[in-house]
């Protein structure tokens, strides 16, 4: 397998530590935009629409243990209120938190 194909492999398996590592210690330079471009394009991707304030207040009012990732901006549930850098189920970064807690937090 080329180290390209490697590259492209962890980025399809969601893995952009893996990805970088090999763009910057492995690729040849003449492919290194290209990878800082698919990386660049991969970042946009993942990222969501900011939490709205009225999803955070409906949650609150359900009492449904709801948090909210600030990553990625997915909503979990069994989440406490005070829940404070939970993992995410959906991006897995540590940066779930509890609605009750968030509200507190932006408010």
């Amino acid at each position: 397998m080329s180290t390209w194909d490697r590259f492209m492999r962890a980025i399809e398996d969601g893995d952009p530590a893996e990805a970088l590592r090999i763009s910057e210690q492995e690729l040849p330079p003449e492919q290194k935009p290209a990878a800082q471009t698919k990386l660049a394009e991969t970042k946009q991707k993942k990222r969501k629409q900011r939490i709205e304030l009225a999803a955070v207040m409906a949650a609150v009012e359900r009492d449904g243990c709801t948090g909210f990732c600030i990553a990625c901006g997915e909503e979990q549930g069994g989440c406490e209120p005070d829940a404070r850098r939970v993992e995410c189920e959906s991006c897995g970064e540590k940066k779930v938190y509890g609605a009750e807690e968030l509200l507190l937090r932006i408010a």
